[in-house]
């Protein structure tokens, strides 16, 4: 049976309730179940419920369950293209100032665009309700958007700063292979969007490294300002990481119980959440190390991540070519070494983000697999630094790697006369856009210089008015 959607001028859709139809919001409605879509009788047409039910709607009755319903339209054209009105035998169907779908008798040209609707065929209407119901990454600079459905109407839609045409939306929607993505054009432009859900991920086994775990964290609610969900992967009592978490973000926190017993078990696994479908749900998902002090706002190094197209994370360029480098795959590479081309930095997964965990999954599989089958054949400890050397032999023999953006954004921290923070700027708030990774640090807490330097942050940012 055909169906089509209806949509309001102003950008909304009939559902039914027991007081009759009324206009609901797209990214309000949490299912479809209400919402009324338009189905052929012979050569009319009438109101049916949302599939996977065939229940007519009855006009007497008010009720879209009646054995035997009363009311049957018929479609008439105007002169906007797409845009119909609805005869029913006591006059035409029209939206009233309460925001009910109500026939209305005499000529509907009195009611201007209240008594005419769009009609967009039933399956090209629920991938409008789930773009509709989503947060978006708009390109090229990772601009938050949704459809402002308060400003929509069935002729054009505001997405995010743009206004785009209705019908080139709709048939952009339909075109994307993945729901996770979107190409339309706006003012004659070409623009991409990427599905914005973000997840902060973190790795806990035991209770040594609370206090770098919370110190991490409180730079994560300021200067961070992140207000997502953060998930903790432990083998510790959620009582234990709760005492951990600064009061206001225990909300935030999802924990994932998970068991370690030696050292790969302790470092490899984000490979293993990335691989397992648990963290499917996110785009993009950053992984950090509880040694992260986070120092600026950190939703616009969201926004431009699920813009990403491949997995980015920071470059040790200190330690020279990854294929000569224990800590960033050589034991790998040597047994299977691959022409690259090019002389290639390791990364240090230290700051991993993955654009679109879903979407990227197919590629950091075979990294997985690979520390799974090389620890099996050669032993448990047969790879130095397990997770960050699979990774770079991994990934970069498959071209699924671009440090650009974590790499642009990271510093290392620590001891401010190494030679490698100096590098990297020695620290400097006027430098602070970022991440920075407290690892060059010979003291046994790095929760204390990390908090030394979190607070240094927040007294620069206040002073500058950030």
């Amino acid at each position: 049976m055909i169906r089509y959607a209806l949509i309001t001028h102003d950008f909304r859709v009939p559902c039914a309730a027991e007081e009759g139809l009324f206009c609901g919001r797209l990214g309000g409605l949490e299912t479809l179940d209400t919402v009324m879509s338009l189905g052929q009788k012979g050569d009319k047409w009438s109101f049916l419920s949302a599939p996977p039910y065939t229940l007519w709607y009855d006009f007497l009755s008010g009720r879209p369950n009646r054995a035997v319903s009363a009311g049957l339209m018929t479609i008439e054209t105007t002169n906007e293209s797409g845009l119909v009105r609805l005869k029913e035998k006591g006059g035409y169907l029209s939206v009233s100032a309460q925001d009910a779908v109500d026939v209305v008798e005499g000529d509907p040209e009195r009611f201007g665009d209240r008594s005419m609707f769009r009609l967009i065929p039933w399956e090209d209407f629920t991938k409008l309700w789930a773009v509709a119901r989503q947060t978006w990454s708009l390109g090229p600079d990772g601009e938050k958007a949704t459809i402002d459905e308060w400003k929509s109407s069935f002729r054009s839609l505001k997405f995010g700063s743009l206004w785009v045409d209705f019908d080139q939306f709709c048939e952009a929607i339909m075109k994307q292979p993945a729901p996770h993505e979107l190409l339309f054009m706006a003012e004659r432009n070409v623009y991409r969007a990427a599905l914005y859900r973000p997840g902060v991920l973190y790795v806990v086994f035991g209770d040594k490294v609370l206090q770098e775990f919370r110190t991490s964290l409180e730079s994560l609610m300021n200067p961070g300002f992140y207000t997502g969900e953060i998930l903790v992967a432990t083998n510790l009592l959620s009582e234990q990481i709760e005492s951990a978490m600064p009061p206001s973000m225990r909300d935030q926190c999802r924990i994932i119980t998970m068991s370690a017993f030696d050292y790969p078990d302790y470092i490899s696994t984000r490979q293993t959440l990335f691989s397992s479908g648990v963290l499917d749900d996110y785009a993009p998902l950053l992984y950090m190390d509880g040694d992260i002090a986070v120092n600026a706002p950190i939703e616009p190094n969201l926004l431009r991540g699920a813009l990403e197209r491949m997995s980015s994370a920071q470059l040790e360029n200190f330690n020279g070519d990854f294929r000569h480098s224990q800590s960033n795959g050589a034991v790998l590479y040597s047994k299977d070494p691959y022409n690259l081309g090019r002389t290639e930095a390791g990364f240090n997964t230290g700051v991993f983000l993955v654009p679109n965990v879903k979407a990227q999954r197919h590629l950091l599989d075979p990294a997985f697999l690979t520390n799974l089958i090389y620890t099996d054949m050669h032993g448990r400890g047969s790879i130095p630094f397990h997770e960050q050397s699979v990774m770079n032999y991994a990934l970069r023999k498959i071209d699924a790697f671009d440090a650009t953006l974590i790499n642009s954004v990271t510093d290392v921290g620590g001891d401010p006369n190494s030679p490698i923070v100096k590098e990297y700027g020695s620290m400097a708030p006027e430098r602070a856009r970022g991440f920075v990774h407290f690892w060059c640090y010979g003291g046994a807490n790095r929760s204390l210089p990390m908090g030394n330097y979190t607070r240094q942050i927040r007294h620069y940012r206040r002073r500058k008015g950030l």
